[in-house]
């Protein structure tokens, strides 16, 4: 062993008065530790004085303290040890922890002086030794030591830098300019991890494999009859999670399932009605390509497909949806399209790639009274979506029972407003004036009222030819629609405003005027 003009213990403190200097030169305060037990020999602060000035001194924040453990050694040497367990107190606190490193020559002048930032590699070269240990599941303790070679994270303190520059400007690099605290903690949590650390492993039991296909289709429970976690860190697997006894249950839900386009067609070459959806298909191949099968769902339907031939349809409950007329006529013409005999699908990917096609035998699926209720239901929402495109509202969302309640006021308008001699009637009761001098005589009338979609209405005028009559059964104005009449978004237009504006319009002599709420059309 090589003379030595210091023992180790003097070269420590040679070391350490250098590095008290260097402090005091920044104007830093530092303090030592009695005893090195948990990693630092000081504890380094900034002066009250680096406080920030002005504002509320109740809400300012303290400075960061600095933890330094000081490592002194002769020129000639590259690489210190430390205790593994003061390294790990040390490079595990939230707070900026660094060694500072002297190198001295045989004449007791420094050759170069380094400050290691226990971030990064020096961290991770700690928590990987500390994941050793744990996997060789031995205990671990400052009889243990972790040696550090010079290497890139090694940074040169030069003799004109100041300490305190130095050590702010590597934590502002570590954080980005953030947060320290944040930033040491969230790489404390990730060091050693790769993208998916952690793997469950699971042995499912099932009667049958169809149930075990289903199972992991998302279409029903499976039962776990064992279950354990591994994760890796550093390249080191270790049991992960809580000890696990008896029997479980494993619901899946599928997620970010593959994207398809779905031709919905009547025969295999008809027109088809195109829509985006996802498909679910198997884990594994069954035994059987019979069994194979596909989950198909675009909302409201799902399809369950098995190459077998037979066929599943589940829609969704719609009681409460609030869509476009648009969309609930694609709907039905879904079902009609499933209704039908000669139902064909294709399922594409979104570049254009068929990858399933066949003719499905439907036709029993619905009956020919419920194919027939939805071809009238596809009836009424179209005479819906045509009134609400006459008058600019075609993107205004209804439940399907709004729409079908609306549709015999609907009905009504149309006839009043589009169709040439349309007749209507109405009785005068209390008539405070003669009206012989009025009879028979015809004169342009308006019928005005409202019809009512919901909260959204739409007012019509209908333009027509009007009598006034008197028989036995009283006074009456009859009307006949001579010309097509008026619709517009009623909005918060009074119904009587619209009535002037068409009046005016026209030249009406007379005005039959509802109260804005349907109620002429009503039943």
């Amino acid at each position: 062993m090589k003379n030595r003009p210091l023992t180790s213990d003097e070269l420590g403190e040679h070391g350490d008065a250098l590095f008290r200097t260097l402090c005091t030169r920044s104007g830093l305060v530092a303090n030592k530790s009695e005893r090195d037990r948990t990693g630092w020999d000081y504890r380094v602060e900034l002066p009250n004085s680096r406080l920030e000035a002005g504002g509320y001194a109740d809400k300012r924040p303290v400075p960061l303290c600095y933890n330094f453990q000081i490592k002194t050694m002769w020129e000639d040497k590259r690489s210190f040890s430390a205790p593994l367990l003061s390294m790990e107190r040390l490079s595990k606190s939230k707070e900026p922890s660094f060694i500072f490193v002297v190198r001295v020559r045989e004449d007791l002048s420094v050759k170069d002086t380094f400050v290691l930032h226990l971030g990064g590699a020096v961290l991770e070269q700690v928590l990987k030794r500390l994941a050793l240990e744990s996997h060789k599941k031995e205990e671990v303790s400052n009889r243990k030591t972790i040696t550090f070679t010079r290497g890139d994270d090694w940074r040169p303190f030069g003799d004109s830098e100041r300490l305190d520059a130095v050590v702010e400007n590597v934590c502002r690099e570590y954080s980005d300019s953030g947060d320290y605290l944040v930033a040491k903690a969230k790489e404390l949590r990730e060091a050693g991890y790769g993208p998916n650390p952690v793997t469950f492993n699971f042995k499912l039991q099932g009667d049958s494999e169809d149930e075990i296909i289903e199972g992991l289709m998302g279409l029903n429970p499976l039962k776990i009859i064992e279950f354990s976690g591994t994760e890796e860190r550093f390249g080191f697997k270790r049991p992960y999670g809580l000890d696990f006894a008896g029997t479980g249950t494993l619901s899946v839900t599928p997620v970010n399932s593959p994207s398809c386009r779905i031709f919905y067609r009547q025969e295999r070459y008809g027109t088809p009605l195109v829509k985006d959806g996802t498909v679910v298909s198997p884990p594994f191949m069954p035994k059987s390509k019979d069994k194979l099968r596909l989950i198909v769902k675009s909302f409201p339907v799902t399809l369950d497909i098995r190459l077998s031939g037979t066929f599943k349809i589940t829609i969704a409950d719609l009681r409460q949806e609030l869509r476009s007329c648009g969309w609930w006529k694609d709907v039905f013409r879904i079902l009609i399209l499933l209704g039908s005999k000669d139902f064909s699908l294709e399922l594409y990917t979104p570049d254009g790639e068929k990858v399933f096609g066949s003719n499905l035998p439907t036709s029993t699926v619905f009956g020919e009274e419920v194919t027939t209720r939805h071809a009238m239901i596809l009836e009424t929402i179209g005479r819906v979506e045509n009134l609400l495109e006459r008058v600019g509202l075609s993107g205004t969302e209804f439940t399907l029972q709004t729409i079908m309640a609306s549709d015999p006021a609907v009905q009504t308008c149309f006839s009043l407003v589009d169709e040439i001699g349309t007749s209507f009637e109405a009785k005068l009761e209390g008539m405070k004036q003669p009206v012989a001098q009025f009879l028979d005589q015809p004169k342009v009338g308006i019928f005005v009222d409202t019809v009512m979609l919901g909260d959204v209405g739409i007012a019509f005028a209908a333009v027509s030819e009007v009598i006034i009559k008197e028989d036995d059964a009283g006074v009456s104005l009859e009307g006949v629609v001579a010309r097509r009449g008026f619709l517009e978004a009623s909005n918060s237009m009074p119904i009587t405003t619209f009535a002037d504006i068409v009046a005016k319009e026209v030249g009406a002599v007379y005005r039959i005027v509802g109260n804005g709420q349907g109620s002429l059309i009503l039943p």
